[in-house]
């Protein structure tokens, strides 16, 4: 039987638990894992910008998941695996809605 495993893990207070240093044994724990063929994965929140970029490359991650999903990208291969961009029609209602509610809002493409 051929299972294939892999590790998916957030970055704030998960790699970086208490501060943005990366802690030690979490470096050890990663590079056994892969030692052991198990696909390690960066599933964030944060869009994938510089800090995410270093962070996957630092930890020799497989996949980098970022901005809650809308953006996978294969460290690999050096490729975009998918990208969902958001509707600027819908964008500009949300941001209406938001202004409505007096409530804030974010998001990035």
């Amino acid at each position: 039987m051929n299972t294939k495993f892999a590790i998916f893990s957030d970055i704030d207070g998960t790699i970086y638990p208490y501060s943005q240093t990366i802690h030690p044994n979490t470096l050890l724990d990663i590079k056994e894992a892969q030692s052991k063929k198990i696909k390690f994965v960066i599933a964030t929140g944060n869009p994938f910008l510089k800090q995410v970029q270093w962070l996957s490359k630092e930890l020799k991650a497989d996949v980098a998941i970022s901005s809650n999903g809308a953006y996978a990208y294969d460290l690999k291969e050096n490729k975009e695996v998918f990208a969902k961009i958001l509707n600027s029609d819908i964008a500009n209602e949300l941001f209406k809605l938001s202004l409505e509610l007096n409530t804030s809002c974010a998001w990035w493409d």
